[in-house]
């Protein structure tokens, strides 16, 4: 330290040594084209797609459906996506050219049934990082027809909508649209307004005028029992997404939730991507106290947020870094093991007020 050579105050800066996670984004959406080959297209607002793709000396083309997806996106609230071309009409290219991409919502316009979904669905099951979005066109679709057997294993990184919208579009004419490329921006819209970890739902579809299909309280029942989110209008609103489950809702308890199941894609990814200096440093009890602080510092960060539970940090989270499960043999093998535990917070579905009727002589108490 030198020595000040007048009187006063001076601010040195030191670095701490302690190494800070910085949250991923969670809004950045892909849409598949397919039968469409080329190159994948990054774009920021709906002029860039037109630019790209609308223009008369554009050489590459997508279909109607890919086109409305983009423009329902940045219409309700999407600020950067990508366009993919998958070359078939399967999704049988897409995942190598996603997995090179930093998005976390996939949708597919162009796909019409669940089984054509699966290639994609295991992909953002193997990344661990994104959720597709599935939607069901066929207006004679019942509940009777569980859609997640058919998405195969990784159904819980799966949301599927139902039915399809009515609007305006791109074109200004009324036509019947895939609701994918709104529910993705309606995503987007939540995790810049409130975060990832709060449900996408209850939420308007701007640009919407209908739905091709009037669902009642007994139908939604039986959609919600199967995994499906069901989008729904209600006197003096338009057109609302009135879900937020996952396609593994009916089978897997711990797969429930739409916003728990992003909330975990992004606190995994943010760690991942933070604690590679980790790797090769020597594995003792200085590094099992560094990973330690830096992912207590993040959650706690997380938890201040509303998106854990609990009135104090170690309620919301709990972290396992020392000899009890690094053991000589694990340190031996070349690994470190971080365990953690976290309690994310759960949507309220089902509100239920009791109103008793009070004698006015008697003084009104609930109970």
């Amino acid at each position: 330290m030198t020595t000040p050579l007048a009187p006063g105050v001076s601010v040195i800066e030191k670095s701490s040594g302690t190494h800070l996670i910085t949250g991923v984004g969670t809004s950045t959406a892909a849409f598949v084209a397919t039968g469409v080959d080329g190159d994948p297209q990054q774009l920021q607002s709906w002029n860039s797609f037109g630019a790209v793709y609308l223009d008369p000396k554009a050489t590459t083309k997508v279909s109607a459906a890919v086109q409305e997806a983009v423009y329902g996106f940045f219409a309700n609230g999407g600020t950067e996506c990508w366009v993919v071309p998958d070359g078939t009409d399967t999704g049988g290219k897409a995942p190598d050219r996603l997995a090179l991409l930093d998005v976390s919502i996939v949708a597919a316009p162009d796909l019409t049934t669940a089984v054509a979904y699966q290639t994609l669905v295991t992909h953002c099951a193997t990344m661990r990082n994104r959720v597709m979005i599935v939607t069901l066109p066929d207006d004679t679709y019942t509940p009777s027809e569980p859609v997640a057997p058919v998405l195969g294993a990784g159904k819980n990184y799966a949301a599927v909508y139902y039915p399809y919208l009515k609007g305006p579009g791109s074109t200004g004419t009324s036509q019947t649209i895939s609701p994918c490329g709104y529910i993705a921006g309606v995503w987007a819209r939540v995790d810049a307004q409130r975060g990832v970890f709060k449900a996408p739902a209850n939420e308007v579809l701007n640009g919407v005028t209908a739905l091709t299909q009037t669902l009642s309280d007994t139908t939604l029942a039986s959609f919600y029992g199967v995994g499906v989110n069901c989008l729904r209008v209600f006197p003096g609103t338009g057109p609302l997404v009135w879900g937020a489950r996952t396609a593994a809702a009916s089978s897997d308890s711990d797969n429930v939730y739409l916003n728990v199941r992003r909330l975990l894609c992004f606190l995994e990814e943010s760690i991942r991507r933070a604690t590679t200096w980790a790797v090769f440093e020597p594995n003792d009890d200085r590094l099992w106290a560094s990973l330690r602080g830096t992912v207590g510092t993040f959650l706690t960060e997380q938890w201040r947020q509303g998106a854990l539970m609990g009135q104090t940090p170690t309620q919301a989270f709990a972290i396992t870094c020392d000899s009890t499960n690094n053991t000589p043999a694990i340190i031996n093998a070349g690994q470190v093991v971080c365990d953690i535990a976290v309690a994310p917070v759960r949507p309220a579905e089902y509100v239920t007020f009791t109103v008793t009727q009070q004698n006015p002589a008697t003084p009104a108490t609930a109970g």
